[in-house]
């Protein structure tokens, strides 16, 4: 049950707060009334040439050779990506790479598809990303998928579960 304090207090904050806008809206009208079209500073634009210092200006060409080592550990062309031989090897490579349920703090299923496939591809193996959406239209999903032998292999990207062709039940 409210009491008379409390709506003291209620109506003393609200008078504040209208008290603090009409401040705020004098200052700013303040500066308008002295020439202003706003109550921030005028910017004051002040060529700067440099010609005085060409003289000062030398052009030195230098060449320097540098060497840093680094480490191949696997050659990978853009034009020798290979399937997966077997579902298999698909599910031993997901479990190398992800080897514990992936949930990753502001990730989305976009996200993990794109990282998965990255992995993917930096490993020498064909994989696509895709949007399933629902029947209605009204919500989508980003999965991956890669194709061993003649079948479509669909992939749940944090997951790992897989399915072949079609769209996925559920």
């Amino acid at each position: 049950m409210r009491t008379l304090i409390d709506s003291e207090k209620r109506n003393n904050t609200i008078c504040i707060a209208l008290l603090s806008v009409a401040l705020v809206v004098t200052g700013f009208c303040f500066g308008v009334v002295h020439g202003q079209n706003t109550a921030e500073p005028q910017v004051q634009y002040i060529p700067y040439t440099i010609p005085e210092y060409m003289d000062r200006v030398e052009v030195v060409e230098v060449e320097k050779e540098v060497e840093v080592p680094v480490e191949v550990t696997r050659e990978v062309s853009s034009f020798e990506l290979n399937e997966f031989e077997s579902e298999e090897q698909l599910e031993g490579w997901y479990k190398s790479q992800f080897p514990h349920r992936r949930v990753i703090c502001g990730w989305t299923c976009v996200d993990y598809a794109l990282d998965m496939q990255k992995r993917a591809l930096l490993d020498g193996y064909q994989m696509s990303t895709q949007v399933e959406f629902n029947k209605k239209k009204t919500k989508a999903h980003m999965i991956c998928s890669t194709v061993i032998g003649e079948r479509i292999i669909f992939i749940e990207p944090q997951t790992g579960e897989t399915w072949v062709g079609g769209i996925k039940q559920g």
